[in-house]
């Protein structure tokens, strides 16, 4: 059950910072907009990474998150995955970082953040289509992802999950991925998981890449010997068969 520090203001005072499940958010000078603190005061923020991170990442586990935000689930997979764990964070928006690890040091966890635009294969290099792409952020909210034709986004370093895990010594045993759309690769692309991993936490997004792409990136996941073992809407936990 979520405990509360606070109820919803009726006018704009925020509070400083609120406790959900014994983790420490930072509301007050944070970039979260109203909707998205309306959203944390009622617990609702973020739902089902949250509760499927708690059913199904496991202590001691080596934990590769793509989409970091602010570093608030962040929390959460580093509680779950306790001292014997390691959270590897990547988030391509450079202007979340002083919030992320504000985020971090007021509940005392640490975790590796990587600065890039993370391509969720195990392969050394990028796919031509993608490592052209670029990247658009916006600061007044969480909200990002590629650029579509167009869009004038900004130009963000590529890399490879295998080369994350590389570059940060991770053996990855968990992957939570919550990309907008970049999944979609792995309808082209396969996604050649490690052995080491046994479970996936994925948010898909059918609003962006269409209902049938949806379809295909859990087809996909699949295809390389996981199981659906939770769903919380738009987010599923799978583990390996």
């Amino acid at each position: 059950m979520n405990t509360l520090l606070t109820k919803i203001p009726v006018f704009p005072i925020w509070p400083k910072q609120i406790d959900i499940n014994g983790v420490k958010i930072a509301v007050r000078g944070s970039l979260l907009d109203p909707q998205i603190r309306r959203n944390l005061m009622k617990g609702r923020y973020e739902a089902a990474e949250r509760e499927l991170a708690a059913a199904f990442i496991q202590p001691g586990d080596q934990i590769l998150e793509l989409g970091a935000s602010v570093g608030i689930v962040t929390c959460f997979l580093a509680r779950s995955a306790g001292r014997g764990g390691k959270v590897v964070s990547v988030e391509p928006n450079v202007l979340l970082k002083p919030y992320f690890e504000r985020q971090l040091e007021i509940n005392g966890i640490q975790a590796e953040l990587i600065h890039a635009l993370c391509c969720p294969l195990w392969k050394q290099s990028i796919p031509e289509d993608l490592a052209s792409q670029t990247y658009l952020a916006s600061y007044s909210s969480l909200s990002g992802r590629i650029a579509r034709s167009g869009e004038q986004g900004i130009s963000v370093r590529w890399i490879t999950a295998e080369e994350v895990c590389r570059e940060t010594r991770l053996e990855p045993t968990a992957v939570v991925a919550d990309i907008e759309g970049t999944e979609v690769v792995w309808t082209e692309y396969s996604p050649n998981f490690p052995e080491s991993l046994h479970t996936i936490i994925l948010e898909v997004h059918p609003h962006l890449v269409g209902a049938q792409k949806a379809g295909r990136v859990i087809q996909a996941v699949v295809d390389e010997g996981f199981r659906i073992a939770g769903a919380q809407g738009n987010v599923f936990a799978f583990q390996r068969a």
